[in-house]
């Protein structure tokens, strides 16, 4: 019933030392964590690098909708036409200055008389950018309509 001291020390028999095996084992365990964590990093990095050219390109885009807002206050409703305010594909910076080899490419369509509406004039910006060489295949869109409101319409 009661085990013997002898069959004791048996069970609780501790080794001394490590086999070669384990230390191999051990070793190619921590190696593959260190891996994948190393990857994961680069990873993160680049997807915050991304993040960063998504949000400069959404920059460029709100700051050509607010020129062509200030562009009417200066100049008047009928001026902002896509003859005179409309550009296409033009190389930005990522301050949104114009730079030959800048990342990033926005053009600027205006629509006048949208929907059929002389108080109407849709303006879009379009930007993609430039990542690890390659052109953004979906680019970013932003448009607002702008109301003339000096005109009655009977």
């Amino acid at each position: 019933m009661f085990l013997k001291p002898r069959s004791i020390k048996n069970l609780l028999k501790i080794k001394k030392g490590t086999s070669l095996v384990e230390v191999v084992f051990a070793g190619s365990i921590l190696s593959v964590l260190l891996i994948s964590i190393m990857i994961l990093s680069v990873e993160s990095a680049d997807i915050s690098k991304r993040v960063n050219y998504e949000y400069a390109a959404n920059n460029i885009a709100k700051s050509r909708i607010e020129d062509a807002r200030m562009f009417i206050e200066n100049n008047g409703f009928d001026s902002l036409t896509d003859a005179k305010y409309g550009q296409t594909n033009i190389r930005l910076d990522f301050s949104g200055v114009p730079d030959i080899s800048g990342d990033f490419v926005r053009s600027t369509t205006v629509v006048e008389d949208y929907n059929s509406n002389e108080r109407l004039t849709q303006v879009t910006v379009t930007v993609k950018y430039y990542y690890k060489g390659i052109l953004s295949s979906s680019p970013l869109v932003c448009s607002t309509v702008f109301s003339r409101i000096d005109v009655v319409v009977p």
